[in-house]
């Protein structure tokens, strides 16, 4: 027997008084479901190095705050949210002293084509502050090291913007870029490298001033950027190609591309990062093989041969440095964990869901539609049956003795099709 308890929570939100007054939130509640777990992919991952901590955002529009080493769920942040795409999280920043998190994503979208960046004291879990008026969905985040500004990249033509924390004014602003913003990583000198759609990576200055914009042999698509510890050397992986290239941190020049010939069923890289001591480099991202989604290791700073290290269930979405030569790691299961430095799984926190993304090879139901077969997991290796005239929790794994009957996509001249992953199926 095995039964999962669900608390129903209705979460019932205000506006945040701003000098920017966009549109209300609804009133209307809102019903989620908690499970003490995120619900769908995990867009960002964050270690909250002084409290040992790692923090999450996902498209279930929560934050979540993990105690490590127990990976302990010890808080929920949540946004002003309503129905569809609004209060999706795809970033999250958090401050040098680890006291504040800053997030936004699909944010007040919806409500009046303005997004908004809400900011929560991470002790207390309180939202404290919201700013405002952005044109576009927010796709990155990241505080630089003086903890007084805030850099934030945009979707569309919006682009680049730094923001004061103090006022919440922009300071500096880049509008040309011509697609949406996907990544952005500041340097211990305060350097800024930005990736983006349209092809283009972007170097500003520790005073926010565009100082180099190259497409970079690899790919056509960047979309993950790392600085080295060092400040020296800029990785940089694409969504197009299983690609990485490592460019100079002075003028964007390429240096080197570590070697991917080998590798086999990876689609692209939508994260890259490297180790605390700098001497490797990891990357992760889509994968249409068998078996787990890996992320790839090079030693010697990305010149040795990959080291394939199999991890989770669906795609890795961010992988993020860690002391010690550990890596944090978020996936699509949803996963969050922690990659050893001798490259073992040491922490993990996995699904309290079912994943159904291959169902259609399990589901089936008896003839008078009173008993349902589904899986759990993504290789249907555990299918669960469900009574509905069987009273009480009746998801067992002990097959009845009625026949059960797969679905039926096309009878006397009927076809059901454009059914899979597609919002508008079609009966013809």
């Amino acid at each position: 027997m095995r039964c999962l308890v669900l608390a129903l929570s209705l979460i019932l939100f205000w506006a945040w008084p701003d000098a920017a007054q966009p549109a209300e939130p609804t009133t209307t509640p809102q019903l989620r479901i908690e499970t003490g777990m995120h619900t769908t992919l995990i867009r960002r991952v964050l270690p909250d190095l002084p409290r040992n901590r790692l923090i999450t955002c996902s498209d279930d529009k929560t934050i979540r705050v993990w105690q490590m080493p127990q990976m302990r769920l010890i808080s929920v942040l949540r946004v002003p949210i309503d129905a569809g795409h609004e209060g999706q999280l795809y970033a999250i920043a958090v401050s040098p002293d680890g006291k504040t998190v800053a997030t936004g994503g699909w944010t007040g979208w919806d409500r009046d084509k303005k997004t908004s960046i809400y900011f929560f004291d991470v002790l207390s879990g309180q939202l404290t502050r919201r700013l405002g008026g952005f044109d576009n969905v927010i796709n990155a985040l990241a505080w630089m090291p003086d903890g007084k500004h805030l850099a934030v990249g945009l979707q569309g033509y919006s682009g680049f913007r730094m923001l004061r924390i103090e006022d919440g004014k922009t300071v500096a602003a880049d509008v040309g870029y011509q697609d949406d913003i996907m990544d952005l990583d500041i340097s211990s000198r305060g350097r800024i490298v930005v990736t983006a759609l349209d092809g283009f990576v972007r170097l500003y200055d520790h005073k926010f001033k565009l100082i180099g914009r190259r497409a970079i042999p690899g790919g056509k698509k960047p979309v993950s950027v790392r600085f080295s510890p060092d400040a020296e050397l800029i990785a940089v992986g694409f969504i197009d190609v299983p690609a990485i290239s490592v460019i100079s941190a002075k003028d964007l020049s390429l240096k080197y591309h570590p070697d991917t010939g080998k590798i086999e069923h990876q689609v692209g890289f939508t994260s890259v990062v490297w180790s605390s001591d700098g001497l490797s480099l990891f990357a992760g991202g889509q994968y249409s093989g068998e078996g787990l989604n890996p992320v790839y290791r090079w030693k010697n700073r990305g010149m040795d041969a990959p080291e394939k290290i199999s991890l989770t269930q669906n795609r890795i979405l961010e992988i993020q440095q860690m002391p010690d030569n550990q890596i944090a790691f978020a996936s699509e299961d949803p996963g969050v964990g922690v990659l050893g430095s001798d490259g073992k799984l040491k922490l993990f926190r996995g699904p309290d869901i079912a994943n159904f993304s291959r169902a259609q090879e399990c589901f089936a139901l008896s003839a008078d539609a009173s008993v349902v077969r589904y899986p759990l997991d993504k290789g249907n290796n555990t299918q669960l049956y469900f009574a509905v005239f069987g009273g009480g929790d009746q998801d067992t794994e002990k097959a009845p003795d009625e026949p059960l009957f797969m679905p039926i996509l096309e009878a006397g001249g009927i076809t059901v099709s454009d059914w899979k992953d597609s919002f508008k199926p079609r009966i013809i």
